[in-house]
């Protein structure tokens, strides 16, 4: 039982960090610090179903990303400094002979006119060996990124490029792609 909610706790943590990393990247101004108060979270928590045991702990990790991405000079270009940006973009198109729809956390094009696909990983790590953990991530995502980047139609002068970014752990991973 415990597991499962574990689970469920980190699936909403998750959730949460998704949508308020698009809320922060829609605002004029990026603040330096989370601008949500830490309990409000509490209620959404328990809307998607944490319980209350694990709601505190929840809370502290969507807190805790996004004070982490707040403070991180490459999680802050993300949210604001490309000339070009979507949050969630929502696209649909072929890939192997079938239809896919896919979500892009987001994407950026930067000052070169390269286009970024990031996808973010809410995820923790718990012990060392923070670039191990990395790099099996990188394998495991890297598929994923492939097709995104396969129905991303580039557009000016750059390339498509990918890239996993870690909010609770303030990590930023560009994928290798098959162009």
């Amino acid at each position: 039982p415990e597991y499962s909610w574990v689970g469920l706790a980190a699936r909403a943590v998750g959730t949460i960090v998704h949508a308020e990393l698009q809320r922060l990247a829609a605002l004029t101004v990026l603040p330096a610090q989370p601008d949500v108060a830490a309990d409000d979270y509490l209620a959404w928590l328990a809307e998607l179903g944490v319980a209350t045991p694990e709601r505190a702990a929840a809370r502290d990790r969507v807190v805790g990303a996004l004070a982490r991405t707040l403070n991180d000079k490459r999680g802050r270009w993300l949210l604001h400094g490309a000339r070009e940006a979507h949050s969630e973009l929502r696209l649909t198109g072929r890939h192997e002979g079938r239809v896919i729809n896919i979500i892009i956390d987001r994407l950026i094009v930067d000052e070169h006119g390269d286009r970024w696909i990031i996808d973010y990983k809410t995820g923790g790590h718990q012990g060392g060996d923070v670039e191990g953990f990395l790099d099996q991530e990188a394998v495991r995502y890297r598929p994923q990124l492939q097709r995104y980047a396969e129905l991303v139609q580039p557009g000016g002068v750059g390339r498509t490029r990918a890239a996993l970014y870690f909010p609770l752990l303030g990590e930023f991973r560009e994928i290798a792609l098959d162009h």
